[in-house]
C-alpha cells in the first residue's frame, strides 16, 4: 500500500518545491526591479538638478509626438468615417440608377404610383446604412390631394398601426398647425431638418424636447424609439419654384443618432435623391 502511495508523494514535493521556488525568484526579481527603478529616478532627479535644458527640450519633444501621433491618428478615422458615408452614398446612387433604369412604362395612374412606391421604399431601404445599424425604420409622407395634409405614401418597416397614425396637418390654421401638424408639418412649412429626442420619465410615460410633438394614440405600452428626425425633400414645384415636396422621417433607438452636423449633411443628402426620384418619375410614363 505504501509503494501505491510514494509517485504521489514525491510529486506532491517536487509541486511544493516548485512553489516556494517560483515565490522566491519571484520576490528576488521584484526587489532587483524595484531597487533599479528606485535608482533611475534617483539618477534623473540628479540629471535634472545639474542640467534641466536637454530634459525640456525631450520633454516638449515627447509632447510634440504624441499630438502629432494623435492628430493623425484623428484624421485618420475621419478619413475612414467619410471614405465609407462615400462609398454608401455612391451605393445608393447605383442602386436608385438601377432602379429608375427598369421602370417599366404603364398607361395607369395606379401602376404608375405602385413602381413609385417601390423604388422609393428601396431608397428608404438602402438610406438606413448611412447609419451604422442605428435606424431600422422609415417614411416617405406627401400632401395629399387636398394638399392639407401629409400622410405615409411609403415606409420601410414601419407597422400599419404607425402608418395609420401618419396624418400631419400643413394647411394655413394655426390653431390646426400647433394642434396637428407634428414635427413634420413644422419641417415642412419651414423646410429644415428638425430632430427630436424622447426622454423617458419615472411614470413610465416619455416627453420629447419638440414641442409641436404629437404623442403617439396607439396601443404600444412604450415609445420603440429614442429619437427621430423629419428632413423635407426639396424640389421644383411649378417650373422653376423651389419647394418642399414631402418629409422624410427616420427613428432610432439611440438618443444622439441624427445630432451631429455630418449626419444632416448625409440626411439632406439622401433627401436630394428622394426629390430627384420623385421629379423624374412624373416625366416618366
Amino acid at each position: 500500500m505504501s509503494k501505491m502511495k510514494l509517485p504521489w508523494t514525491r510529486a506532491s514535493l517536487i509541486g511544493a518545491l516548485g512553489v516556494i521556488s517560483g515565490a522566491v525568484i519571484t520576490q528576488i526579481i521584484s526587489d532587483r526591479a524595484t531597487a533599479g527603478f528606485s535608482w533611475l529616478i534617483n539618477e534623473v532627479k540628479n540629471s535634472i538638478q545639474q542640467n534641466a535644458w536637454p530634459w525640456m527640450i525631450v520633454g516638449v519633444l515627447m509632447v510634440v509626438c504624441i499630438g502629432t501621433f494623435l492628430y493623425g491618428w484623428q484624421r485618420a478615422v475621419i478619413l475612414k468615417q467619410t471614405l465609407d458615408r462615400s462609398n454608401r452614398m455612391l451605393a445608393l446612387d447605383d442602386s436608385l440608377l438601377r432602379l429608375l433604369a427598369s421602370w417599366v412604362p404603364s398607361t395607369i395612374p395606379s401602376d404608375h404610383d405602385e413602381q413609385l412606391r417601390l423604388t422609393l421604399k428601396e431608397v428608404l431601404k438602402d438610406s438606413t446604412v448611412e447609419f451604422d445599424g442605428h435606424v431600422e425604420r422609415a417614411a416617405i409622407l406627401l400632401p395629399d390631394s387636398t394638399n392639407s395634409c401629409l400622410k405615409c405614401w411609403t415606409h420601410y418597416q414601419m407597422p400599419q398601426e404607425s402608418i395609420d397614425s401618419m396624418e400631419f396637418y400643413i394647411g394655413s390654421d394655426t390653431q390646426m398647425q400647433r394642434d396637428k401638424g407634428g414635427v413634420a408639418g413644422a419641417s415642412f412649412r419651414g423646410s429644415e431638418i428638425l430632430v427630436g429626442h424622447l426622454s423617458r420619465q419615472a411614470n413610465g410615460q416619455s416627453i420629447c424636447d419638440q414641442e409641436y410633438y404629437i404623442k403617439f394614440q396607439g396601443t404600444r405600452p412604450f415609445c420603440p424609439y429614442a429619437s427621430f428626425v423629419a428632413v423635407p425633400i426639396i424640389g421644383i414645384s411649378a417650373g422653376t419654384n423651389t419647394a418642399c415636396l414631402g418629409i422624410i422621417c427616420f427613428d432610432s433607438k439611440r438618443n444622439d443618432t441624427f445630432d451631429s452636423e455630418e449626419i444632416k449633411l448625409v440626411l439632406a443628402k439622401v433627401a436630394r435623391r428622394v426629390a430627384s426620384t420623385i421629379l423624374i418619375s412624373e416625366k416618366l410614363p
